[in-house]
């Protein structure tokens, strides 16, 4: 799976699935969808959780990102929203009665879609990308980063499966 940062620019925040689907976040309502989305893969890694839902607050539509872990598999499916993004939560189960149409689907193994994130993330961890991306967006979620990292697969355990 392929996750890249496609933009950070004056509060907004655009985020692409496998060159197929964007996703976009604006700061309007303070969400912090990057930081959120690192959380949710946490939480779905540890096991605290099949299924995390996050919201990706337009202005003022919004999309719904499911992410559900079984074993080693991960599907990522994006809704449209049937609610305005200051209708909906930021994350959480809450958002299931907020779904509209599903936009896109995919799965792919879920080693390789941390691997992704974590190496898309690296490029704002210090010097020139972490400045534009405090500057044209927020605190950078460096804790979640630092935990993704430690289970994100190492180059010698990746390529021995």
């Amino acid at each position: 799976m392929l996750i890249k940062v496609i933009s950070i620019d004056a509060g907004w925040f655009e985020l692409d699935i496998n060159r197929h689907w964007m996703l976009k976040n604006s700061d309007f309502l303070h969400c912090d969808a990057p930081k959120l989305l690192l959380q949710a893969l946490l939480d779905v890694s540890k096991e605290h959780a099949d299924v995390r839902w996050l919201c990706w607050q337009g202005e003022p539509g919004a999309e719904i990102l499911r992410i559900e872990k079984d074993g080693a598999a991960v599907t990522l499916e994006v809704f449209r929203s049937e609610a305005d993004a200051f209708h909906c939560a930021f994350e959480g189960a809450s958002l299931q009665k907020c779904i509209g149409e599903s936009l896109y689907r995919t799965q792919d193994r879920f080693d390789e879609m941390i691997r992704s994130v974590v190496n898309e993330f690296n490029l704002y961890e210090n010097g020139n990308g972490r400045a534009l991306y405090e500057s044209e967006w927020g605190p950078f979620p460096q804790a979640e980063y630092e935990r993704l990292k430690a289970i994100c697969p190492t180059e010698s355990s990746w390529f021995n499966k």
